[in-house]
C-alpha cells in the first residue's frame, strides 16, 4: 500500500536516536519509555529515563525499589500517578516470571491503557495493533481533511498496518506527528511524505483539523509557600497525604491566601518559630491538569527546629525527598 512505502521510507530516513529505540527491541525499555512519555516531552523524558535505568536496569530491580526511590526518580516528570502504576505492574511482571505475550495481557497492567498497549505490541510483539495518540490523530484528520475520533482512526490505521514491520510503522507515525505535523505553529509539511495527498494541506484546512477541544477554565487557587530554614541548613518539608493531588510527596509547607507581612510573622510565630531573617524569593504559576496554583515564595530563616515538620539537608532534598516541581521557584 502506497501510504506504508511512503511513510516507513521517511520514518528510514529522518527518525531521531531515542535511547529506546533498539534492534531487537527490548519490552523493559519500550514499556518505561512509553508511560514515561505520556504528557511529558521527550527531551525531559531522555534525562530520567536513563537516571531510571542506571539505578533499575531490570524490571524486578524496578519492583524492588522502595516507592519513595521511585519518586525521587520521577521527580521533574510530573503526573506521578504514572509512576505509582509502573511500579504496581513491574510487580505484577516481577512475580510472573516473564513479560505479558500479547497486548490484551498488556492491557491488563496498571498504567496500561489502549494506546500503550498498541504500542508495545507493534514494537516489542510483532502484532498489528495500532497506537493512536493525539499526534496520531493529527496528522491523520489532516490528511484525510476529516475531524476523525480515536476509534475512526485506529480503524483507518489498522487497514494500512502491515503484517511485518508494525513496529516501524506504529514508530513512523508517531515521529510524523512530533517533529513534522505538529501541533502548534507552522507544520512543515514540505517535510511531510505525504504533501501532495493532505487533503487539509491542498484545501487550506491544516488550523482546523483536528477540531480543538473546548477546554473548561481551570480554577485558581493561592498559596503562600516557605522554604523555612535553619542556621545549620536543615529544611522544613511536610508530605502530603496518601490520596489526591500529588499523593504522599513532599512539599515546603504553605497556606491557602496571600498574606500581608505582619500575617508572615504572626503564621510563623503560631508555628514555633523565631524568625531571624524573611524575603520574598518570587511569585510563580504552577498549570495542573484540572487546576492552577499562583504562589507567593518566602525564604525564612529560624533560629531552630520546631513545629511538625520533617527537617532535611541540601543534600537530602537532593537524593531523598522528591519534590514536586510545583516548587521548583524555592529549591
Amino acid at each position: 500500500m502506497q501510504q506504508v512505502e511512503e511513510i516507513l521510507e521517511w520514518y528510514r530516513a529522518h527518525a531521531r536516536e531515542l535511547p529506546w529505540r533498539e534492534t531487537p527491541p527490548n519490552p523493559y525499555h519500550v514499556w518505561l519509555s512509553e508511560i514515561m512519555l505520556q504528557q511529558t516531552r521527550i527531551e525531559a523524558v531522555r534525562l530520567a529515563y536513563a537516571r531510571i535505568l542506571e539505578i533499575c536496569p531490570t524490571v524486578e530491580s524496578l519492583a524492588a525499589l522502595s516507592e519513595e526511590a521511585l519518586m525521587k526518580l520521577w521527580q521533574g516528570l510530573g503526573y506521578y500517578s504514572r509512576a505509582r502504576n509502573l511500579h504496581a505492574a513491574a510487580k505484577v511482571i516481577a512475580a510472573q516470571g516473564h513479560f505479558p505475550e500479547t497486548g490484551d495481557q498488556w492491557r491488563t497492567l496498571p498504567g496500561v491503557g489502549e494506546y500503550t498497549a498498541g504500542a508495545i505490541a507493534s514494537i516489542v510483539l510483532g502484532e498489528r495493533r495500532p497506537a493512536v495518540d493525539g499526534n496520531v490523530l493529527r496528522v491523520l484528520s489532516r490528511l484525510r481533511g476529516e475531524n476523525l475520533d480515536r476509534p475512526a482512526a485506529t480503524k483507518l490505521l489498522q487497514s494500512w498496518m502491515p503484517s511485518i514491520g508494525t513496529g516501524l510503522f506504529t514508530q513512523a507515525w508517531m515521529e510524523l506527528g512530533e517533529v513534522v505535523c505538529i501541533p502548534h505553529g507552522e507544520p512543515r509539511c514540505e517535510e511531510c511524505p505525504f504533501r501532495d495527498g493532505c487533503v487539509a494541506r491542498r484545501e487550506g484546512r491544516i488550523g482546523e483539523l483536528p477540531a480543538p477541544t473546548v477546554k473548561k477554565a481551570r480554577p485558581v487557587q493561592e498559596l503562600t509557600v516557605f522554604r523555612i530554614q535553619t542556621a545549620e541548613g536543615k529544611i522544613a518539608l511536610r508530605q502530603r497525604p496518601a490520596t489526591g493531588l500529588l499523593a504522599k510527596l513532599w512539599e515546603f509547607p504553605h497556606v491557602d491566601g496571600t498574606l500581608a507581612a505582619q500575617e508572615l510573622r504572626r503564621l510563623l510565630f503560631g508555628w514555633g518559630f523565631q524568625v531571624k531573617a524573611l524575603r520574598k524569593v518570587s511569585s510563580s504559576v504552577h498549570l495542573f491538569t484540572h487546576r492552577e496554583w499562583r504562589m507567593e515564595n518566602y525564604a525564612v530563616t529560624v533560629t531552630a527546629c520546631a513545629g511538625d515538620f520533617t527537617w532535611a539537608t541540601r543534600q537530602e532534598l537532593a537524593t531523598r525527598y522528591a519534590i514536586p516541581s510545583a516548587f521548583a521557584a524555592l529549591l
